[in-house]
């Protein structure tokens, strides 16, 4: 069952933040929380990582069973800039500079990976929504934008397979188990029976494109290789041995792009 890590999600914010040399020292201080909210009265520049005062964003259509397990979750987190320069228009240049560094050093980790290793993703994905300046403050010394930035938490289904495990799957997968037979007739031409002649089993799993996964499942179809992949889905979990038929393109979401790949199942 997922869930969020709200103190540990604004931690890994921080340090990813505070790991790029060129911010952290221009920064007088990049904080947990916003205890000085109503006065900003800290000597700037500085940043506060915190939520908003809703930051669970999921809603649950059809509450949570034992076939959902609760998997996925959506959250958001508040990244406040706070300057104060020597007057109004280099406060404003100077804010500007560093929201756009906050937000390439955000988008240059998605999944709010562990900085220094990057390993231990804290999301599956995340995305900056909004970057408003605090009202009011236009034209004045002490400024405050605040980055938002959301992500997604928990996937409802995951493969292992190629030697990267916990795959997210952008959604559910297709699994089908045909039967192929004939019929069988008697002297009358009659249809009494069928036979069975052959069995297959395959899943199709859409997951989003990353160059060394597909990569290496690429090599895996061209070798013709037998591969034993894990499919994990909210009721259990299922190990399958077989190979790796086809990869196509799916449909793409916004920016993201996807890809469909065919297992086919051997028993």
């Amino acid at each position: 069952m997922a869930s969020i890590d709200f103190a540990g999600d604004i931690d890994r914010i921080i340090a990813i933040l505070a790991n790029n040399t060129i911010l952290n020292n221009a920064m007088r201080n990049i904080k947990f929380g916003e205890s000085d909210y109503l006065k900003y009265d800290d000597p700037a520049p500085y940043i506060l990582v915190t939520a908003p005062n809703s930051p669970f964003k999921t809603r649950d259509s059809f509450g949570i069973g034992e076939g959902s397990a609760d998997p996925q979750h959506t959250a958001q987190y508040l990244i406040k800039i706070i300057v104060d320069s020597k007057n109004a228009e280099k406060s404003e240049r100077e804010l500007y500079g560093f929201i756009k560094q906050v937000t390439d050093i955000l988008k240059a980790n998605p999944r709010l990976k562990e900085p220094v290793g990057l390993t231990d993703p804290k999301c599956i994905r995340s995305f900056l929504f909004d970057i408003p300046i605090e009202a009011g403050k236009r034209g004045q010394e002490r400024l405050v934008a605040t980055i938002g930035i959301q992500c997604q938490v928990g996937s409802a289904f995951t493969l292992d397979i190629a030697g990267f495990t916990g795959i997210p799957l952008i959604s559910k997968p297709i699994e089908r188990e045909i039967e192929t037979v004939e019929n069988i007739y008697d002297t009358r031409r009659i249809r009494k029976n069928i036979s069975s002649i052959n069995e297959t089993h395959s899943f199709f799993a859409e997951i989003e494109y990353i160059n060394a996964q597909i990569s290496a499942l690429r090599t895996l179809k061209r070798n013709r290789a037998i591969v034993s992949t894990t499919l994990t889905r909210p009721s259990g979990t299922t190990v399958y041995s077989g190979k790796v038929t086809e990869i196509s393109n799916a449909a793409a979401f916004d920016q993201l792009e996807t890809v469909t790949i065919k297992f086919e199942v051997i028993h």
